[in-house]
């Protein structure tokens, strides 16, 4: 690995303009989760849950996408393919330079989902409690009586099948590893498509592939378990009210573990053959 590179990239990443867009997703998920799950808190005059703000960002349908998209616009500037690459990658060598990017991507991941942990714990920790247990906050919003509370605030909401299924630490760590791996993929789809064609197919690609999971998660549709949202998100795994596996959770880790090999094999076949003009001659080192 070459520190010097990950690093430098990481700098950039943490001070570009891009950033502005992390910026106003965490203010949409303040004023849509936030503030919500505060009024309901009050409403009811019963606690929350530590970490339910943050599992209500990682397994709702509507939260996922907002969060998602910041982050691809904000590595969008990444990898750097100009014509300064060439003396880069007669330093590193493709190959070491293209797991680089993943190390950087990979990085960035990480810090983006403990930004978004820290900002859901920052405005309700003092209404907060740390037990594996449910709030009632979060099990009053499930009740036919509060039905115009729960369409009133969508976004603020967790499934019903995760609380049904899985207790809040459990909930934590499978959502984390979902999402980061989740993540990892249209990340590194980005970066492929990037290298092999340009930035905007990246990003209007990565986008897309979110888009299309989303709308046939939104469509109840079976062909949802071909795309890395559903698969990401442990809730949709289960029967909302008879506890029934309606897809295998398990199955979902193996397909984003694979998926992610898959992406990553292909970029390094695309910087492999990918030219640039102040390159010359060079050495591919491993």
């Amino acid at each position: 690995m070459n520190k010097g590179l990950v690093k430098s990239n990481y700098i950039a990443w943490l001070l570009s303009d891009k950033q502005i867009m992390t910026a106003v997703s965490l203010m949409f998920l303040y004023m849509y989760t936030i503030m919500p799950l505060i009024e309901c808190s009050t409403l009811f005059n019963e606690p929350l849950g530590l970490f339910e703000p943050y599992l209500t960002f990682l397994g709702n349908g509507y939260c996922m996408p907002i969060f998602i998209i910041a982050l691809l616009i904000t590595i969008i500037d990444f990898p750097e393919i100009n014509n300064n690459a060439g003396f880069i990658l007669i330093r590193t060598g493709r190959k070491r330079w293209y797991t680089n990017q993943i190390i950087f991507l990979l990085m960035v991941i990480i810090t983006y989902m403990v930004i978004l942990f820290i900002f859901s714990v920052v405005f309700t920790a003092g209404i907060s409690f740390i037990l594996n247990g449910w709030s009632n906050v979060t099990n009053n919003l499930q009740l036919s009586a509060n039905l115009d509370l729960k369409n009133k605030y969508p976004l603020a909401t967790i499934d019903l099948s995760i609380i049904n299924n899985f207790r809040p630490y459990s909930a934590l760590v499978y959502s984390i590893i979902l999402m980061v791996l989740q993540l990892l993929f249209h990340g590194q789809l980005q970066v492929y498509l990037t290298i092999r064609y340009n930035r905007i197919v990246g990003i209007c690609s990565s986008v897309g592939v979110l888009g299309i999971g989303l709308a046939l998660w939104a469509s109840s549709s079976n062909l949802r378990w071909i795309f890395p949202l559903a698969n990401s998100t442990i809730g949709w795994h289960y029967n909302k009210l008879f506890r029934e596996t309606e897809y295998p959770l398990w199955i979902s880790f193996v397909y984003l573990v694979v998926v992610n090999v898959i992406v990553y094999v292909l970029g390094q076949r695309s910087i492999k053959n990918k030219q640039f003009y102040l390159e010359g001659n060079v050495d591919d080192q491993d």
